[in-house]
């Protein structure tokens, strides 16, 4: 029948999200109660790091590789994992966002990092800091005291705190809403 199509991986997770562009798929196993990353054969990749807790997004699903990266939960600290199954950056944080542009943040002992593929921590030196969000195109989000801004791999703030929100770059550009509550767009020097 030619609207009859067979399984490539047959169904038994609990959870799961799509292939990543380097080519495994998160998922959960609710019968051995185990988060791991599967190939396009269905085959477990094999981690050097036991008992993880992979990346969540409530609504979005869980999270896998990206930018070569997977972030795991061990003992209530987050770390990384490579492609090789290897803990590339220690579980020390308290919490993390997944690897973009080369670059994560985390949070550990109550202060912020950018995190590079080296596993090198840079603490973010902004007063009155509240929140780092994901990188994209080399720039995050920050919340600060005065607003939104924007920080670069180094730490550095790049587009200072002047807005109420905004959002990732495509493209070179990014959508913000400014003091008066308008929306438009700007580009990675923070004009628009």
């Amino acid at each position: 029948n030619p609207g009859v199509k067979e399984f490539v991986i047959s169904p038994r997770f609990t959870k799961c999200a799509g292939f990543s562009a380097e080519g495994y798929a998160p998922v959960y196993d609710s019968k051995t109660k185990e988060f791991y990353l599967i190939d396009i054969k269905g085959e477990k990749l094999e981690t050097e790091v036991k008992g993880f807790r992979l990346y969540e997004i409530l609504g979005f699903g869980l999270k896998g590789f990206s930018d070569g990266f997977a972030a795991v939960e061990l003992d209530e600290k987050w770390g990384f994992i490579n492609t090789s199954g290897k803990l590339a950056v220690a579980a020390t944080f308290d919490k993390v966002t997944p690897f973009s542009s080369g670059f994560a943040s985390g949070l550990k002992d109550g202060k912020f990092f950018v995190i590079d593929k080296q596993g090198k921590e840079i603490p973010l030196e902004i007063q009155g800091l509240k929140d780092v969000d994901r990188f994209s195109e080399g720039l995050a989000t920050f919340k600060g005291v005065d607003g939104v801004g924007y920080i670069d791999g180094s730490g550095k703030e790049v587009i200072g705190a002047r807005f109420l929100s905004g959002g990732e770059f495509v493209d070179g550009i990014a959508w913000a809403k400014d003091k008066s509550e308008k929306v438009g767009y700007i580009d990675t020097k923070g004009e628009g």
